[in-house]
């Protein structure tokens, strides 16, 4: 089965949603860290703009209420006229302040430049004989579906360090979908025999169309070659409408698919809460959507989802419910040989209570295996005997105490691979399927994330991507010689190619701190090898903690120019709330107990700072979704740790989430506000609610999506107003930006996160720059003739930095700038400044060769 696991992504960071063993999974990283020196720079004669201002740039008004709790309530209806006038002057502010960066075509040239390297998947070889993989590089704006025939996998993933060769033939371009780049590919699954796939495409927001295609019409033409735009040729007619996050699961003889959807928005029968009566339904190839059969629904319980699986053999239809706000699911089984599809179908139910978590892997027959935290919140595997029901489940392989189990693969027919995670980073084990016996340990010299596992119970082979901190996807391939086989070779099949970028530069640690109440928290640091520890490096801090999703290591090329740049830390401590050590350490960052998880992302900042690895001043904290919501509760609650705050899509209204859209499924983790002791701890973190007026404030850039249906844009929208009306004359600026036609989690669309990026490291250029004791690291590159100094960008924001110092005005007499130059025989022998003149020694071989000295006015001059 051929699958797309859909990422929640900020800033390119990945945080899985699923991890499935039939999985393709993509790494959001594209950049080339080090690109040749540019012909061209831009000169220090250009100006970028001046610190903020309050009183020259007032923020636009937004109308409150006084006797409500939510003083902006008007913002949630984006349609509103007032509204719209909201967000179009914010835009403007926060378009106006960042498009005086006069180098933004420069940087933004540059950053589609550094997207160029190739990322590739682990192949997975479907029964039509093909292995399939996603491939992209360079400006495209998502991954694209190509497939090799079995045999030639090996030259084709050679072929694909070099741009201008085929990497396979042309499956699917999910470019094409759209005229605009903003539609992409969620879910794709090819029917048994190979001959079908049907996949799901999702437009600017949440609902999705199903197509379906055969293997043997491909695309023809890519985006990148010809294809036109909004055509998706060559697909069959059948088309499913009204999906939401749906899986498509096939019966095993082609006739058709399971999936689930919900009524058409538009009908009558719709209603209100039509997002929640969702419904399993069976598609019959060929036919219209209307002849679909109704296998399952609840009309009682309308809120239920419904997820479909269909064992290996084909005998038996598993189908898990799930209820909003209850991370638990309920297990029935159908036989498929013994009664026909209908909603009136007999069901094995196996579990039938909520409380627990179960994921079907695999069945031997009337023996079904699966994952499940049940008296185990570390997870271990289970048995159940459809033949013998009485007996109930029997435990497989029971809870490991000292590791989280993640995932359960079968292969080679009674062998599985076991995947844990085990203080954050991934380990991997070889078992007997059908005894639990562990057999050995593979790939223990791999320290990282697997990002991807790829295979089947019936092949003799699979493949591991792994990710490490400071190395992008490598893939491994593993292969038995036979079924008695317990020691599969490895070989190294693909291992990612950036040009100029050497991991033995730096520096990647895992440390131990402790939090406000005693627990020992992981982090992990990243620094450069000749890294000084004196207190006086910037730090980019990220955090998440929520929904029980681990932040295992992972490879973000942005925060590495950082690091390789500026001298600076990158920092992600693994913060209660997350799945690192399992539901337990989930459950102490969640509900009345979140308050933990921002005292650890808080203390891991205080950390840092005692250990002397930052500067106080200089540190940016950043997250997306459940971390904007951390970023926002840590600034109001601490905001004198922080020098800069970036939140993306981030919920911050704590007492009406549930109000809107899918917001309901998130009581689970948050709380009910409807309920009054649920009430009274959501009100203590609440962002919108806790924002202090007295209180300096650092920077803040909020980004959120005009089309986002999970963090509604509303959130930030009153966040952004309501720390503009409290802290009207803050030093430091709050900034909306609203990315239109955008919705959650649209992270595909390349062009779209080079703007971002452009305007997140201007932005944080800017909030970094606080002359007082601190230091900062500059990167320079020289002329060829005449040693004028000159800007060299290699894919950061040292543009903006470097503008911002002649213009940024008086500063203290103690400051002195750090400047790393890119040439290796010419050095930078001081660089003080004092008030208005800044003077430059240069040197080379040991030789001084001169000192240029620059006024106010940016003119160099000569002594």
């Amino acid at each position: 089965m051929l699958l797309v696991t859909k990422f929640v992504a900020f800033l390119r960071l990945p945080i899985p949603i699923q991890r499935t063993f039939d999985s393709l999974q993509t790494c959001p990283e594209s950049h080339v860290l080090f690109p040749d020196h540019p012909d061209t720079c831009p000169t220090s004669t250009t100006h970028s703009p001046k610190h903020w201002d309050p009183k020259a740039t007032p923020y636009p008004h937004a109308r409150r209420y006084s006797n409500s709790s939510d003083v902006f309530h008007n913002t949630p209806s984006k349609e509103s006229k007032e509204t719209q006038q909201f967000v179009t002057r914010q835009q403007a502010l926060a378009k106006d302040y960042l498009s005086k960066y006069s180098h933004r075509e420069f940087l933004h040239e540059t950053l589609t430049k550094t997207w160029n390297y190739a990322m590739i998947t682990c192949p997975f070889l479907d029964p039509d004989g093909y292995f399939y993989f996603y491939f992209k590089t360079g400006p495209k704006s998502q991954s694209i579906l190509y497939r090799v025939k079995k045999g030639e996998e090996e030259e084709a993933y050679r072929r694909n360090t070099d741009p201008k060769q085929p990497v396979g033939e042309l499956f699917l371009d999910p470019n094409l979908f759209s005229i605009d780049g903003t539609a992409e590919l969620t879910f794709a699954a090819s029917s048994g025999t190979g001959t079908y796939v049907a996949y799901a495409v999702s437009g600017s927001g949440d609902d999705s169309t199903i197509y379906v295609r055969r293997t043997d019409s491909p695309h023809t033409k890519s985006a990148a070659d010809g294809g036109k735009r909004g055509e998706d040729l060559g697909r069959m007619k059948d088309t499913i409408k009204n999906v939401k996050s749906s899986k498509i699961e096939w019966m095993n003889n082609d006739s058709g698919f399971f999936y689930s959807r919900f009524p058409d928005p538009l009908s009558k029968a719709a209603g209100p809460g039509a997002n929640h009566q969702g419904k399993l339904y069976f598609h019959r190839i060929g036919e219209p959507q209307s002849k679909d059969l109704l296998i399952l629904t609840d009309p009682e319980n309308p809120s239920y989802s419904w997820e479909p699986a269909v064992s290996d053999d084909g005998n038996y239809l598993i189908v898990t419910s799930g209820r909003r706000a209850d991370d638990s699911n309920r297990v029935w089984v159908a036989d498929l040989n013994s009664q026909p599809l209908s909603s009136e179908m007999k069901w094995h139910k196996v579990v039938n209570e909520f409380g627990n978590q179960y994921s079907f892997v695999t069945n031997d027959d009337s023996l079904l295996y699966f994952l499940t935290n049940k008296d185990a919140p570390k997870c271990k595997v289970v048995t159940y005997d459809l033949s013998k029901p009485q007996e109930g489940f029997k435990d497989l392989l029971r809870e490991d105490p000292n590791a989280v189990l993640e995932g359960f693969y079968p292969i080679n027919n009674n062998l599985a691979i076991l995947g844990y995670s085990q203080d954050a980073k991934s380990v991997t084990y070889l078992h007997e399927l059908q005894s639990g016996k562990r057999i050995k340990q593979i790939g223990e010299d791999l320290i990282g994330s697997v990002d991807g596992v790829s295979g089947r119970r019936n092949h003799n082979e699979f493949f591991i991507q792994m990710t490490s901190l400071l190395s992008p996807a490598t893939i491994y391939r593993y292969r038995f010689n036979s079924e008695e086989d317990r020691s599969p070779t490895r070989v190294e099949f693909r291992r990612t190619p950036i040009s100029g970028w050497n991991p033995d530069d730096f520096v990647s640690k895992q440390v131990f701190y402790e939090s406000k109440d005693g627990t020992k928290v992981p982090m992990f640091i990243v620094h450069r090898k000749d890294f000084k520890q004196d207190g006086t490096a910037p730090e980019f801090q990220y955090g998440y903690g929520g929904f029980g999703l681990s932040l295992s290591p992972f490879f973000a090329a942005p925060y590495l120019c950082f690091i390789a740049h500026y001298g600076g830390v990158f920092a992600v401590p693994n913060i209660r709330g997350g799945g690192e050590y399992g539901e337990g350490w989930h459950l102490a960052g969640s509900l009345e107990k979140k308050q933990n998880g921002l005292d650890d992302f808080q203390y891991a900042t205080k950390y840092l700072i005692a250990n002397r690895y930052v500067a106080p001043d200089k540190v940016t904290i950043m997250g997306g979704r459940v971390g904007g919501l951390l970023v926002a509760a840590c600034v109001n609650q601490a905001p004198e740790l922080y020098g800069a705050a970036i939140a993306e899509a981030g919920v911050f209204d704590m007492l009406r989430f549930q109000r809107f859209k899918i917001g309901r499924d998130w009581v689970s983790e948050y709380g009910n506000p409807d309920d009054p002791e649920a009430f009274d701890y959501l009100i203590k973190y609440s962002p919108l609610h806790n924002i202090n007026p007295a209180a300096h404030y650092p920077a803040l850039l909020l980004i959120t999506a005009d089309r986002d249906n999970q963090a509604v844009p509303s959130h930030s929208f009153k966040y952004a107003a309501a720390v503009q009306h409290a802290l009207p004359m803050n030093k430091q600026p709050c900034l909306l930006r609203v990315e239109m036609n955008a919705a959650h989690g649209d992270e595909e669309n390349i062009e779209m996160e080079i703007n971002t990026m452009v305007d997140q490291s201007f932005d944080l250029a800017q909030l970094m720059l606080s002359f007082g004791t601190s230091q900062l690291m500059i990167i320079f590159g020289l002329g060829k003739a005449d040693a004028k100094p000159w800007l060299w960008l290699r894919g950061c924001s040292a543009l903006a930095l470097f503008y911002l110092i002649f213009s940024s005005g008086p500063v203290q007499s103690d400051t002195h700038l750090c400047l790393w130059l890119g040439s290796a025989d010419t050095q930078l022998a001081s660089w003080p400044r004092t008030g208005s003149k800044l003077s430059i020694s240069w040197a080379r071989n040991g030789k001084k060769l001169r000192n240029d000295w620059y006024k106010a006015e940016n003119q160099p001059h000569q002594d």
